[in-house]
């Protein structure tokens, strides 16, 4: 589970979840907006790599502001992921460690 912290100074919104493990992992990213499951995307992350991106990215059409708390599901024990908030400058950014709720 990964927060997203909405504030006028931030634009994006983005994600990265790595698979350490030796076989592909299929991961689900659901994404709320005040409790109401606004998107849905699947993916297989290949064995030792990870998936990085912005929420337009991951769920089409889904923007920054549109989520506001993401959970994320996976068919093999992964490391926590790590959601980034930030903006165009470059030169604001907030970073959470995922929840994870074991298996």
């Amino acid at each position: 589970m990964i927060p997203n912290s909405i504030k006028d100074w931030f634009d994006w919104f983005g994600l990265a979840v790595a698979n350490h493990n030796d076989t592909a992992t299929n991961v689900t990213f659901d994404a709320y907006k005040g409790g109401v499951l606004v998107a849905t995307s699947s993916q297989a992350i290949q064995p030792n790599t990870k998936v990085v991106d912005v929420s337009s990215g991951i769920w089409e059409g889904v923007d920054y502001r549109d989520v506001d708390m993401v959970i994320i599901s996976s068919d093999q024990a992964i490391a926590s992921p790590l959601s980034i908030t930030g903006n165009s400058e470059q030169d604001r950014h907030v970073f959470f460690l995922g929840q994870g709720f074991g298996e």
